[in-house]
């Protein structure tokens, strides 16, 4: 029954994104947590976070840094 066990996991992640404001502007600790389940860094260029619905999204670090003016 782990598609039953995929769905339970999707619906709370669900649960945890559908009164988020449509930007967030700060680091909130308690939404981390309940977003994401692991973060593996493969390189300083190249960063995969797994979601708690088991979705995984891949990143280079030159998108997650800001540029410095």
């Amino acid at each position: 029954m782990e598609w039953k066990w995929k769905a339970e996991k999707i619906e709370r992640f669900i649960e945890t994104v559908k009164d988020l404001p449509e930007l967030i502007t700060e680091f909130d600790e308690s939404l981390w947590a309940g977003l994401v389940d692991s973060m593996t860094v493969h390189s300083k260029d190249w960063i995969v976070f797994r979601l708690t619905c088991g979705m995984e999204i891949e990143a280079q670090t030159k998108q997650l840094c800001r540029n410095k003016m």
